[in-house]
C-alpha cells in the first residue's frame, strides 16, 4: 500500500513551471524545470534549484536562449560533475526541428554554457547502468505518425552518444521512459499518439538490441518510473477516456508487462500537469516532483509540487 505523506508547493510565480526533473549530488537536492509564459511558447527559460533538505529551496542558477525554448531539462549525475540535458525548441510547429543540448557543473553553482549534443532527437531521462548512459531518444512528427521513431542510445560521457537499438517505430512514439531492474533487464515505457494514444511498455535484456512489447490499454503522457519500497511504479498524465477529465495517476509495474492502478496525486485544471521524476530517500519513501495549475489562478498559471510517498510495512498497514 501507498499513502501519500504530504505534498506541497515548491515554486509558483503565476507563469508556466514545468516539465520537471530532481536528484541528489554531494549531499544537496536539486530540482530542474522550465519557466516561460505557456505551455508551448518559445520563452522558455531553465531553472535549477538546490535543497540542502528538501524543505529549504534556493534558485541557484537561470539559463536562456533568445528565442529559442528551452524545455524538458534532465540530470545525468556522476561522481565529479553534474550535467542537464535540455530539449532546444527553435520552430513552435515543428517539433522535428528540436535540438538536445547539455550543460555541466563541478561544484553545483558555475556551469559551462550549453553544447549541442544532438541536432534532432528529443531526449527523455538518461539512466546509469554497467558504466554507461543509456536514454531513449525520439524523433517526432505531428503530422506523420508513421515516420515517428523512439531509439535506444548509449555515452560513456553523457556527450558523445552512439545507437544501441530502434525501440519502436510509428504510431506517433515519442517521450519514453527507461528503467534498469537488478538483473539487467531494461524496460521502456512508450507514450504514443496515434488513437487510441495508449503507452507501450517494451522490454529487453543485454545487450539491448530486441525488444517485446506489451499493450496496456492505458493512455498516459509524460511517463515517469521509479521505486517505492520494493515495487516499481509509473506515474503520468492519465485519461481514462479522452474527452474526460485526466488525472495524475500512479500505477504499479507487474512483471513488466501490465499496469495496475494506485493512486492519483494532487492535481488539475484542465490537462496541463504532469511530467514528474522519482528520488528515492530511505527504503520505503520516494518524493515525487511534478508541475500542476490547480492552485493558481491564471489560465496558462502552473506550479512546482513536491511529493513525499511511501510503502506502508506489513505492520502498518
Amino acid at each position: 500500500m501507498i499513502e501519500l505523506v504530504e505534498c506541497r508547493k515548491i515554486y509558483g510565480d503565476g507563469k508556466h513551471n514545468a516539465f520537471t526533473d530532481i536528484t541528489r549530488w554531494k549531499d544537496c537536492y536539486y530540482l530542474c524545470f522550465r519557466h516561460g509564459s505557456s505551455h508551448v511558447s518559445l520563452d522558455g527559460v531553465l531553472y535549477v534549484f538546490s535543497s540542502p533538505d528538501l524543505e529549504r529551496w534556493n534558485k541557484i542558477a537561470e539559463f536562456s536562449l533568445q528565442g529559442k525554448d528551452l524545455r524538458d531539462p534532465k540530470f545525468l549525475p556522476d561522481d565529479s560533475r553534474l550535467s542537464v540535458c535540455i530539449a532546444v525548441r527553435i520552430d513552435a510547429t515543428d517539433t522535428a526541428k528540436d535540438k538536445i543540448a547539455l550543460m555541466s557543473s563541478y561544484d553545483g553553482e558555475k556551469w559551462s554554457k550549453l553544447v549541442l549534443v544532438h541536432p534532432n532527437l528529443v531526449y527523455w531521462r538518461p539512466r546509469f547502468w554497467g558504466g554507461n548512459w543509456y536514454v531513449a531518444a525520439h524523433h517526432y512528427e505531428s503530422e506523420n505518425h508513421s515516420g515517428c521513431f523512439v531509439e535506444l542510445l548509449a555515452s560513456r560521457n553523457g556527450e558523445t552518444w552512439r545507437k544501441v537499438s530502434r525501440i519502436y517505430s510509428g504510431d506517433g512514439a515519442n517521450e519514453t521512459e527507461l528503467w534498469f531492474y537488478p538483473d539487467g533487464k531494461l524496460l521502456a515505457a512508450v507514450r504514443r499518439e496515434k488513437e487510441p494514444k495508449e503507452i507501450c511498455l517494451a522490454v529487453s535484456v543485454p545487450p539491448y538490441t530486441d525488444w517485446m512489447k506489451y499493450e496496456t490499454r492505458v493512455c498516459l503522457q509524460g511517463p515517469a518510473i521509479g521505486q517505492i519500497g520494493n515495487k516499481v511504479y509509473l506515474l503520468g498524465r492519465h485519461w481514462k477516456e479522452w474527452e474526460k477529465p485526466r488525472t495524475l495517476t500512479l500505477f504499479e509495474i507487474q512483471d513488466c508487462k501490465k499496469l495496475i492502478e494506485v493512486m492519483s496525486l494532487p492535481a488539475g485544471k484542465h490537462w496541463d500537469f504532469s511530467y514528474a521524476s522519482f528520488l528515492r530517500v530511505s527504503p520505503n519513501e520516494t518524493v515525487v516532483s511534478y508541475y500542476s495549475g490547480h492552485q493558481d489562478s491564471g489560465v496558462d498559471a502552473t506550479s512546482i509540487f513536491l511529493a513525499r510517498l511511501k510503502a506502508k510495512t506489513e505492520e502498518e498497514k
